[in-house]
């Protein structure tokens, strides 16, 4: 369903008017658009901190001690380097961030 954002500073006559013209509510609370943050702090590493959980989540559901080598290389490559491309196409992630990501990599890899 269609949902419209305006700006915090629009006038509540003009939200009720393009809510009536259009037929299409309004949406209030909207932190992310196509997991992507909308709005971001001041800290980046806190805004981008969910690419790090995420990672870990992903590679903490598999068993890596049980894969070959080629198995965690393939799974590292195609699965766990997806998870920041997209946000990467919209923002500069932070090296500290980048890093992070790179580590849970390696201790995915040697399964420590």
């Amino acid at each position: 369903m269609p949902k419209m954002i305006f700006s915090h500073n629009t006038k509540e006559q003009i939200l009720k008017m393009f809510t009536k013209l259009l037929e299409i509510p309004i949406n209030d609370n909207i932190d992310t658009y196509l997991r992507i943050p909308t709005v971001l702090g001041k800290s980046k590493i806190k805004n981008f901190k969910f690419l790090v959980d995420k990672l870990r989540k992903k590679l903490s559901s598999w068993k890596g001690n049980s894969l070959t080598y080629a198995s965690r290389d393939t799974l590292i490559n195609t699965v766990a380097r997806e998870i920041p491309t997209y946000v990467m196409s919209s923002f500069t992630i932070p090296k500290s961030i980048c890093k992070k990501m790179e580590g849970l990599a390696v201790i995915f890899w040697w399964g420590t």
